[in-house]
């Protein structure tokens, strides 16, 4: 059996929100977070600090919180606790959970009130725009790839 054979039928694709998807050109900070921060969720630096980060909430988009795994299991079942190290992705792909239908290539954007992902076509305002594209088609609530370039 080859092995993309056995990587389609026999492991799962989609790990998780926050789940790195590819591996080249990876870059990630290291914040603290200011706040309880989900796994895969965009974050804002804290205003007047360069150290902590919070959920984003209309401020400048700063990276994603990425996922803490270990094989299988994740330390914290769903994110970050108030005061941890974060690991917020800077460059690179990652799962995330759409908020709405998404297709692969689209640009992606961030809805300020709940600070989400949407597809850049969305009808929902204010939104944010990032330098990230889905590199997946999802439904809502789904997760998809999305790629993220930050400045360094």
């Amino acid at each position: 059996m080859a092995i993309t054979e056995y990587y389609d039928t026999q492991m799962a694709k989609e790990l998780g929100d926050g789940v790195l998807g590819e591996y080249p050109d990876v870059q990630a900070d290291s914040k603290a977070a200011n706040e309880a921060i989900n796994f895969g969720v965009p974050v804002q630096l804290v205003s007047g600090s360069d150290v902590k980060v919070e959920n984003f909430s209309g401020g400048t988009f700063y990276g994603i919180a990425l996922a803490r795994k270990m094989g299988n299991d994740a330390y914290g079942a769903d994110g970050y606790e108030t005061a941890e190290p974060v690991s917020v992705l800077r460059k690179g792909t990652v799962w995330v959970t759409a908020t709405e239908a998404v297709t692969a290539g689209q640009k992606a954007v961030l809805d300020d009130g709940v600070g989400t992902f949407l597809p850049a076509d969305t009808a929902t305002t204010p939104v944010t725009a990032v330098n990230a594209q889905f590199k997946t088609s999802a439904d809502a609530g789904d997760l998809a790839l999305l790629e993220v370039l930050l400045p360094a």
